[in-house]
């Protein structure tokens, strides 16, 4: 027996407001400001987009009621989402030869650099130099000083040739070299060195060796929470089919409503609880189904079948989820999940009787009738919302996988979760 139809349109209409609201929602303005190419500055509210990579344009708009107005790079000087990042618009050079992760061979046509107007998020201000990101084909960063101006540091790697021939990766480090022309204090010169050799091209790793270039010894602004802990219980539905068995086909299972227990982890990335984030969880859940069917031969033989199977699942699952609307303290977000389930099978039953007129009969009765997989993957679409860091609400539904290990015919479940949980 498959769900009811109330409860299809039910699922059918949560999945339907999220990638609804999603598409009409993407804005998310916050307060923040920016700064003109003629030095004027102006507060209002800017359309954050917690960017993966850096922005080409930023819109902005003076006030809620008022019109969003798309600026770029040559019309600016900065601008500011309040508590969150900031950008200064600059004229750069882009090292082209050694483009990550990937390695480029460079061809005749392809300059080794370019010149390009772009907006750099910035990540320090020092009296030293200031170091600043840029994200495009390359995770980039770079440094100002009064003498040398925007500076990228040189990381990647080129291919190049041996004396046989043989072409090989080469890894260019320049960037220690770079920053440690920014040691003056002679007397920790051996230590930045040392620390100098064991930086990496990462924003949080050439941001500490930054602050220690600076001795800046102030406690480091706190950066946005990546993992959340959350447990929580809801409901599960199942509805039962089978297909083209000998002798159940067409027979009508019921379908069951179980609660379900959920615990799990979500982690986001370093840029501002970016818009992609995964989740590790483990469901425990509970599934059962029952049903009759009766056949009559030309004979006036009478064969009634019932059917019932117990199934108890611990099912962990890793899925990936896409933030569809964020803003204030809600996040709407949607995504594939993939379950590892483990499944004992407990209290099947299958019975035969066989009636030959009103007064003889005989009955069969066959206990682990179907033999199905102890451990199954299936994946599943889900969609959710947390309100205010706290909160998480989602449904999901099984799409594709089961645990049927037959081929000759269809013994098929589906899925409906629906889950609330505390985050902590």
């Amino acid at each position: 027996m498959t769900p009811p139809l109330f409860l299809k349109a039910l699922y059918t209409g949560f999945f339907g407001v999220f990638f609804v609201v999603g598409s009409f929602a993407q804005s998310n303005f916050l307060p923040g400001s920016i700064t003109r190419s003629n030095g004027e500055k102006l507060q209002g509210l800017i359309d954050y987009r917690e960017w993966l990579r850096s922005p080409k344009t930023v819109v902005f708009k003076a006030g809620e009621g008022a019109e969003p107005v798309e600026f770029k790079p040559i019309e600016l000087r900065f601008f500011e989402v309040s508590g969150k990042e900031r950008y200064e618009a600059a004229i750069v050079k882009k090292d082209m030869e050694t483009l990550l992760p990937e390695f480029t061979e460079r061809t005749e046509d392809m300059p080794a650099e370019v010149t390009d107007t772009v907006f750099l998020r910035v990540l320090y201000e020092g009296n030293l130099f200031n170091l600043y990101n840029l994200r495009d084909a390359k995770n980039r960063f770079y440094t100002k000083d009064s003498v040398n101006g925007y500076r990228e540091l040189g990381y990647g790697q080129r291919l190049v040739s041996d004396q046989y021939g043989k072409e090989y990766k080469m890894p260019n480090q320049l960037f220690r070299n770079q920053l440690m022309q920014y040691a003056t204090d002679f007397d920790r010169l051996p230590m930045l060195r040392i620390r100098a050799e064991r930086t990496r091209y990462s924003e949080n790793s050439l941001l500490t060796f930054t602050r220690l270039l600076h001795n800046d010894k102030k406690k480091e602004p706190a950066t946005a929470r990546r993992l959340f802990f959350f447990a929580g219980a809801g409901i599960n539905l199942s509805g039962f089919t089978i297909k083209d068995h000998l002798l159940l086909d067409g027979m009508d299972l019921s379908s069951s409503i179980s609660p379900v227990f959920s615990a799990g982890l979500d982690w986001f990335g370093k840029r501002q609880r970016s818009a992609i984030f995964f989740r590790a969880e483990v469901n425990y859940f509970q599934m059962k189904t029952s049903g009759e069917k009766t056949t009559i031969s030309i004979t006036n033989e009478r064969r009634d079948y019932t059917y019932r199977i117990n199934m108890s699942t611990f099912s962990p699952s890793l899925t990936g989820f896409v933030t569809l609307f964020n803003k204030s303290s809600v996040r709407i977000y949607a995504g594939p999940s993939i379950a590892f389930n483990i499944t004992s099978y407990s209290n099947q039953l299958f019975t035969e009787k066989t009636s030959f007129g009103s007064n003889v009969s005989s009955t069969r009765t066959e206990p682990n009738y179907f033999l199905f997989e102890p451990s199954w993957v299936n994946l599943h679409a889900r969609a959710g919302v947390m309100v205010k860091d706290k909160w998480q609400f989602d449904v999901s539904r099984n799409v594709m996988g089961g645990f049927s290990r037959y081929i000759t015919f269809g013994f098929s479940v589906s899925i409906l979760q629906a889950r609330l949980a505390y985050r902590f």
